[in-house]
C-alpha cells in the first residue's frame, strides 16, 4: 500500500474483518527487505541500473512491524473465522532517470520485481511457518509461474507478459501448462 502509513493498514484490515466480515488480503510492498536488501537483490540479479531513493523506504511498513501487524490480523481473523493472507507484492517506487515519464518517480513491475517479490515471501513464509496464506503478483511470468507454483504460493496472477506483443501465445502456454497441472492434481 504505496504512501499508506503503517498504522492505517493495519485500522483497514481490521475493519474489513471486523466490521465487514470479509476474508482479507492486504498487498505488501517490496521495501519490506529494506534498502540495503533490496538493493543488493537488484545488483546481484543484474539490475544495478535501476534507481532507488533510499528515503522512500522511510516511510514504508518495515518488516518488524509487518511480522506484529499480520500475527494481530490472523488471530483476528480466525477469531471471527475468516481468512486472512498477503497478496505479493505491490510494485517498487525507483528513480525516474529515463525520462520516459513525467515526474521523478517511476513504479517497477515484471521481470526485475521477482526476486524481490519471492524474497519477501520466503521471509513471510520462514517467520510464519508456512501457515499466513500467500498469494502472488510480483514479478510472475510463464518463464516463472512454475517455480512460484510449487512452492504452495496460491493463487498466482501476473500482468506484465500479458502486455507484451506476444500475450496470446503466453496465454495458450499458460492455459497448456494449467491443464497438466490439474491431470497431475496439483
Amino acid at each position: 500500500m504505496h504512501g499508506c502509513p503503517p498504522h492505517e493498514i493495519e485500522a483497514i484490515c481490521r475493519y474489513m474483518l471486523e466490521e465487514k466480515g470479509l476474508n482479507t488480503f492486504v498487498k505488501l510492498n517490496p521495501t519490506l527487505l529494506g534498502y540495503a536488501r533490496v538493493r543488493e537483490i537488484l545488483d546481484v540479479c543484474g539490475f544495478g541500473y535501476i534507481g532507488l531513493k533510499e528515503e522512500s523506504f522511510d516511510h514504508d511498513l518495515k518488516l518488524t512491524q509487518a511480522l506484529e501487524m499480520l500475527e494481530r490480523l490472523m488471530a483476528l481473523a480466525k477469531e471471527k473465522s475468516l481468512g486472512f493472507g498477503v497478496k505479493l507484492t505491490n510494485t517498487l517506487g525507483t528513480i525516474n532517470n529515463k525520462g520516459a515519464l513525467p515526474g521523478e518517480e517511476m513504479y517497477m513491475s515484471g521481470r526485475a520485481l521477482f526476486p524481490l517479490s519471492i524474497n519477501v515471501a520466503a521471509v513471510l513464509s520462514r517467520a510464519f511457518d508456512g501457515k499466513l496464506p500467500i498469494s502472488y503478483s510480483g514479478g510472475a511470468s510463464q518463464l516463472t509461474i512454475r517455480d512460484i507454483f510449487d512452492t504452495g504460493i496460491r493463487p498466482i496472477t501476473m500482468a506484465t507478459d500479458l502486455l507484451k506483443t506476444w500475450r496470446l501465445s503466453a496465454l495458450k502456454c499458460l492455459h497448456a501448462r494449467a491443464g497438466r497441472l490439474r491431470r497431475l492434481g496439483t
